[in-house]
């Protein structure tokens, strides 16, 4: 089972070895990385979200979330998106956005908002529980 962290870990390790650099943690997004060899240098924002299971202890980054609240999960991981897109595009309106869910249990609920999530420009990190990674998005790493 993946959790969050795992989640998080997997997708940062991604993008590092994609040479960006992972910026501090902001509130309401968990991963926050820039390219710096792009010109302009590109920004990423990512939320991320894990498996369903048992609650692990209330620890924040390391708990798994409730069985049945996955599409819950995945609307509050659009709103916390949609207000992180709020404060950086004006500054910067070539910050990418970006989901970051396990495969495994979230793509059957996201594969059916997947227009309106690319009319939107916001990309989802696929984490498998092998924990590969593959992007489903209109612009690249």
């Amino acid at each position: 089972m993946l959790t969050k962290a795992e989640v998080i870990a997997v997708v940062t390790d991604e993008l590092k070895k994609a040479a960006y650099t992972i910026d501090a943690v902001e509130h309401g997004v968990d991963i926050v990385a820039t390219h710096d060899q792009a010109h302009p240098a590109k920004r990423l924002v990512v939320v991320a979200q894990g498996e369903p299971g048992v609650a692990s202890g209330g620890r924040i980054l390391g708990k798994r979330t409730k069985a049945g609240s996955v599409a819950f999960n995945i609307a509050r991981a659009l709103f916390k998106l949609k207000l992180a897109e709020a404060s950086h595009r004006p500054q910067n309106p070539e910050v990418r956005y970006a989901f970051a869910f396990p495969k495994r249990t979230h793509e059957h609920l996201v594969r059916d908002t997947m227009p309106v999530l690319r009319q939107n420009a916001i990309g989802i990190f696929w984490v498998r529980p092998d924990r590969q990674v593959e992007l489903e998005s209109d612009w690249t790493l």
